[in-house]
């Protein structure tokens, strides 16, 4: 079953926005694209998971106290990037906590 948009199924176009949601750009292009509520939301849910985990590694960086744990940032980045991975995949919509809401507010939806 094809999806208007992209022309993909909505669970591979929500796990390619989550897949390549490192890049932050590709997801903003399923946003604009898309239109189905499952995609948009995995998203922008990857896209704010994302630059949220940058501006944290990036802010870790700095602070000298703490700057060894840059390695923990990246784990748990790659971790959230295989769970939400295999949910959007599976057609499932879990949460990042807070980011989750956060996505949901930005697009509208309770």
């Amino acid at each position: 079953m094809l999806h208007e948009g992209t022309g993909l199924p909505k669970n591979s176009a929500a796990a390619l926005s989550v897949l390549l949601g490192p890049t932050v750009i590709i997801p903003v292009i399923f946003l604009i694209l898309e239109r189905d509520k499952f995609v948009r939301f995995h998203a922008m849910q990857s896209t704010l998971t994302f630059l949220f985990l940058l501006v944290a590694g990036k802010l870790v960086a700095y602070i000298p106290v703490v700057r060894n744990a840059g390695g923990l940032v990246w784990i748990v980045g790659f971790t959230l990037w295989l769970v939400l991975s295999m949910k959007a995949w599976n057609g499932q919509e879990w949460e990042v906590p807070l980011v989750g809401k956060l996505a949901r507010k930005f697009l509208g939806a309770k």
